[in-house]
């Protein structure tokens, strides 16, 4: 084997056994596998690890609804205001799916309810548009901003409108009507 093959050959092992432990930890977070999550940390792992795509673990339990794994992980001082390449964080990944439990635990472990990710969309933007009525109802009762517009000029009410939420729509025109009294 030549030298310059065995060498690259010998630094890409030795990178793969250095970034192990922090790709298992966010590996076992994204398939709801505490235990997995423990042994990797045990290796070494950093409970703030980002992938390539700079997701974290928490954005990944957010995801997909691993309420346990997210207290695991907010309880363990994880940062929940991480943002991917995208501007994402875990509580748009949470709204973006219909994770409401998980919304209120970021929101009450300091998750920035009025964050916007690269197109200025926020969590009620998510919510609104997928129809989680329950989580229109959290996000503003936090103080999110209603009538704030993504980059293609939409408000949250103007996507609920889109998708046809009527109870979304009539929620959010309240709000809007019994604040232009105040």
């Amino acid at each position: 084997m030549k030298p310059i093959l065995l060498l690259i050959i010998l630094m890409l092992n030795t990178f793969s056994l250095i970034a192990e432990p922090n790709e298992d930890f966010i590996f076992s977070a994204s398939q709801n596998n505490l235990e997995g999550m423990q042994e990797a940390l045990a290796k070494g792992a950093d409970i703030n690890a980002v992938d390539e795509l700079d997701c974290n673990a928490l954005m990944f339990a957010s995801m997909f609804g691993y309420v346990d794994i997210v207290k695991f992980l907010l309880a363990n001082n994880v940062k929940p205001l991480t943002q991917d390449i995208s501007g994402n964080t875990a509580l748009l990944y949470a709204a973006q799916n219909g994770f409401t439990e998980i919304v209120e635990l970021l929101i009450l472990d300091g998750a920035n309810v009025y964050h916007k990710d690269d197109y200025d969309r926020n969590a009620l933007h998510f919510a609104a548009n997928y129809g989680y009525l329950d989580m229109v109802k959290l996000l503003v009762e936090k103080g999110i901003e209603i009538d704030v517009k993504n980059k293609n000029d939409n408000t949250p009410i103007d996507l609920a409108s889109m998708n046809m939420e009527d109870e979304i729509v009539k929620f959010l025109k309240t709000i809007i009507d019994s604040r232009k009294f105040q």
